[in-house]
């Protein structure tokens, strides 16, 4: 589980740094903090429409209520993420990876 917890933090602190451009100087790549967080406010219906998701439909997915407020870190929700990325697709390939660690826990 260890590695597990690096790696999604890994690709999380990469996510976070690509839209804030701040220091996470206290961000512990080893810590399940964020994947804790991450797992309580991505809930199962997040994770089932997301499963759902065609390349023809992922944009007006991002604008969805119950979708866009969700918290990612702190002060950061989704709507907030795609905005600053403009690229959904991007945006797509961090949920994916995050997908796939948070099952493993």
């Amino acid at each position: 589980m260890e590695i597990t917890v690096r790696i999604f933090n890994n690709y999380y602190y990469d996510l976070l740094t690509r839209i804030k451009k701040n220091n996470y100087k206290d961000f512990d790549k080893n810590s399940l903090e964020y994947i804790r967080f991450f797992n309580e406010n991505c809930n199962e219906y997040f994770w089932k429409s997301y499963l759902k998701l065609d390349k023809n439909n992922c944009d007006e997915w991002f604008k969805k209520d119950e979708i866009k407020n969700i918290y990612i870190y702190k002060d950061i929700t989704i709507e907030k993420i795609s905005n600053i990325l403009n690229n959904n697709d991007l945006f797509l390939y961090y949920l994916r990876i995050f997908f796939i660690y948070k099952i493993d826990l």
